[in-house]
């Protein structure tokens, strides 16, 4: 019951200032913004949201149940909001993995450090439990879009935002997209929609 904890915590340390995060606003219509922290030479202003590609979450979660099946061991990958480009990209941080818990060097000593423009923004972290009330008690204190991936049922996704310091749990749709595929066109040529058989 112990929530996922960080070696160093993820504050603007050793010059890495995408650490300092992003303020999460929920506004009255229900939409949620986002303001970088520190943002220097960067538009501070609070903007929308964007929902995370699925194929980066696909990616993410699939490298976590490869360790999980190979190690039996828990991992986090730490997403980043490029403020530039309006995109999540993941990065792997030095951890500590266990069966229940991971533990997270945010540093990243030697390791690809993500940009000045990026801000820390979310996770995705595989966990053994599908509980949302055990599942809650581990979300990071970060404010930003966090999933739970529940390796040994391939498919058990859980999401919750932090908003302000104060979790929710919400349907994984509503933080992922699903962009269009180049196949996408001829999958109306082999799928029929009825309303049952």
């Amino acid at each position: 019951m112990v929530p996922p904890r960080f070696v160093v915590p993820p504050l603007p340390c050793q010059n890495i200032v995408a650490n300092a995060g992003i303020d999460l606003l929920l506004r009255l219509d229900q939409r949620i913004d986002f303001a970088p922290r520190l943002a220097q030479n960067i538009d501070p202003s609070s903007r929308p949201m964007p929902t995370i590609h699925a194929a980066v979450v696909d990616r993410c979660c699939g490298s976590l149940r490869r360790i999980w099946n190979c190690t039996g061991r828990c991992a986090s990958w730490l997403l980043y909001l490029d403020l530039l480009r309006n995109e999540f990209t993941p990065f792997l941080p030095p951890q500590f993995c266990s069966p229940t818990d991971v533990r997270l060097n945010c540093t990243f000593p030697c390791c690809e450090v993500p940009p000045p423009t990026f801000r820390l923004a979310g996770s995705i972290t595989s966990c053994p439990y599908t509980d949302t009330e055990e599942l809650a008690g581990r979300v990071p204190v970060f404010d930003g879009i966090h999933f739970f991936l529940a390796p040994q049922l391939w498919m058990s996704l859980t999401t919750f935002f932090v908003i302000g310091g104060r979790s929710y749990l919400v349907p994984p749709s509503y933080a992922i997209r699903e962009d269009a595929r180049p196949e996408d066109p001829t999958l109306s040529q082999r799928l029929f929609l009825i309303g049952r058989l």
